[in-house]
């Protein structure tokens, strides 16, 4: 495998930028960063690819990053990894949406395509058979962020949401909760959606405990199918002890639920969220939860994009770690 400019910055400690300016002696580095660039080169045996260098003039040094029209304090943590990566490494960064349905999928697809975008990262998007062959036809690299596939072979970076999900829902159960209700989880998601609510059944099946179909309230992940999915688990089950959100926004729609009942979370219910987004740190108290590295996620896609773009590396999936953040929104029920 062909050594990358990805690896000679990482090696000389320096930008890519950087490296890319020694290399074609443009200027603007110290005689001691040249000379440390070089030595590095030799080392590793770095030749520059020549006819990747002539395609390159016909890209505009950029990457491009496709949302869901939607924008919440997930994905704009997602971003700001990318933009941060993106801007250490000499490149900008374009950003589109699918539309809440995808129905703008293409569209923005087209849109990066005619830019001219060295690269495409998507953010918790799942394209259906005629969205992915067009991506395939306009040859451009690309890597998906939360999000996977058993159809299509594309690569992606994720945490293992059945996992997660399993081991939230363990956390409440150790804690002496056997009656959890789950909110705001989308049924039809097949990358977080339905993982995440076999992870919870699973669970509690582990524990020997019994799930009603209706302690889950499917909605979207956001705040308001938050509270309606609590509100209706609160009216038809008072005895149960704690909430399952499927995000932290679902969760914070729980809490809302809650207090207007004049329920006091942790005291009188439990609730726990899913991301670990800003969102977390806003409620009152400051929810339990799983963490995605989402920053994270976004500058390891950038990193892969551009080693993509620069050498003949082919794009891995990768699946990151994740870990349950201890704050004050679960207490221990007593017996």
């Amino acid at each position: 495998m062909s050594i990358s400019m990805v690896e000679v910055a990482k090696g000389a400690g320096v930008s890519i930028a950087t490296v890319s300016r020694v290399i074609n002696g443009k200027g603007g580095f110290s005689e001691k960063t040249r000379r440390k660039v070089e030595e590095v080169i030799a080392e590793l045996g770095y030749q520059k690819n020549e006819m990747a260098s002539s395609l390159k003039k016909n890209f505009s040094q950029s990457i491009g990053v496709i949302i869901p029209s939607v924008v919440t304090n997930y994905h704009g943590l997602i971003v700001e990894g990318i933009e941060s990566k993106a801007q250490e490494l000499g490149y900008s960064v374009l950003l589109s949406h699918s539309g809440e349905n995808g129905e703008y999928f293409e569209r923005s697809l087209q849109s990066l395509a005619e830019r001219r975008v060295e690269g495409i990262i998507f953010v918790s998007i799942q394209p259906n058979q005629l969205q992915f062959d067009h991506l395939i036809k306009t040859n451009i690299a690309h890597i998906f962020i939360s999000s996977q596939s058993t159809d299509f072979n594309y690569p992606y970076i994720k945490i293992d949401d059945y996992q997660a999900a399993y081991d939230a829902t363990t956390y409440l159960i150790e804690r002496g909760h056997q009656k959890i209700g789950m909110v705001g989880i989308d049924k039809k998601d097949a990358v977080a959606g339905i993982p995440r609510i076999k992870g919870y059944q699973q669970a509690m099946m582990a524990h020997e405990l019994s799930v009603k179909p209706d302690w889950i309230r499917h909605g979207d992940f956001g705040v308001e199918m938050g509270e309606v999915g609590a509100n209706y688990l609160l009216t038809r089950y008072p005895d149960l002890t704690a909430i399952f959100g499927g995000s932290d926004e679902a969760a914070i729609g729980a809490i809302k639920a809650c207090g207007k009942r004049g329920l006091r979370v942790p005291q009188d219910i439990s609730v726990s969220g899913f991301d670990d987004s800003m969102t977390a740190l806003l409620s009152f108290p400051e929810l339990t939860t799983i963490h995605q590295p989402l920053y994270q996620m976004g500058d390891m896609a950038v990193t892969e994009i551009i080693k993509k773009c620069e050498s003949d590396y082919e794009i891995v999936s990768q699946m990151v770690p994740y870990k349950l953040v201890e704050r004050g929104s679960v207490a221990h029920k007593s017996k």
